[in-house]
């Protein structure tokens, strides 16, 4: 799946600070990793990793950057917190924001003070390579405080986890939504939303990879797995993984 971004405005009507925010949210795949006792700046090989970064920015120090001016554009709007309406937009991320965000990640600095002015600096580039995504024209969609959102996506990496535990025993949109306490058509959407897929899909992909675990690292029967797997039936398990592999599971031992 690509790299994708998030912009969070919030901007409530009160006049509380706190009720005012402006955030980052990213979300890198699959990097490659330089280890912290490196001697010949060589990284390790790639493996399957997920990378969050999240940036908030306080609304005084982001004020100070816009020109006091009757005229402002939107950008300069959300920047000073004089744009009305609360948004979530999603933002691409180019070369030039995954190697500021690389460069976070595996960050070797001076040692000293010095550090900080190189991670602030590396911040903003990265704020104002995403405020350029922002287009007077583009409708907005609305968005809900950080700590709701915050909730929001603990509760479907909640959800998430509890899927992998039970991969013998399916349970339906409605058993997981009472599980993680959440509208099934918030549950729907936002999983897809964070993780690319629905949640049918992510949970048969996870319940064929750990079927061909099961038959190829621990040499268990195909019906010794249909069983584990908890299918009332070796056909609707063969069809199942076939439709996952390519091949039935006789067939892809066989071609081992």
């Amino acid at each position: 799946r690509p790299d994708h971004g998030i912009i969070n405005y919030y901007n409530s009507s009160a006049p509380s600070r706190q009720n005012k925010s402006l955030s980052l949210k990213f979300c890198l795949y699959g990097n490659c990793y330089c280890p912290k006792d490196c001697q010949n700046c060589t990284v390790k090989e790639e493996c399957k990793t997920i990378d969050l970064f999240e940036f908030r920015f306080n609304p005084f120090f982001l004020k100070k950057m816009v020109p006091n001016t009757p005229e402002l554009s939107k950008r300069e709007k959300v920047l000073a917190f004089k744009y009305p309406k609360s948004f979530t937009k999603n933002i691409s991320v180019g070369e030039r924001k995954r190697g500021l965000l690389n460069s976070l990640l595996n960050f070797q600095g001076y040692g000293d003070s010095l550090d900080n002015i190189l991670i602030h600096t590396k911040v903003n580039e990265l704020l104002l390579y995403s405020m350029e995504a922002l287009q007077e024209d583009q409708e907005d969609i609305p968005a809900c405080p950080l700590s709701v959102e915050a909730d929001f996506v603990n509760r479907l990496f909640d959800a998430k986890q509890i899927l992998q535990e039970n991969l013998s025993t399916p349970l339906t949109i409605k058993e997981l939504s009472k599980k993680v306490a959440m509208n099934e058509c918030y549950l729907k959407k936002g999983f897809k939303d964070l993780f690319g897929s629905t949640i049918f899909e992510f949970y048969q992909k996870e319940r064929m990879s750990h079927a061909k675990y099961l038959l190829y690292d621990k040499g268990l029967t195909v019906t010794e797995v249909a069983d584990l797997l908890g299918y009332s039936s070796i056909s609707h398990f063969s069809t199942a993984f076939k439709k996952f592999t390519g091949l039935r599971p006789c067939e892809l031992l066989f071609k081992q």
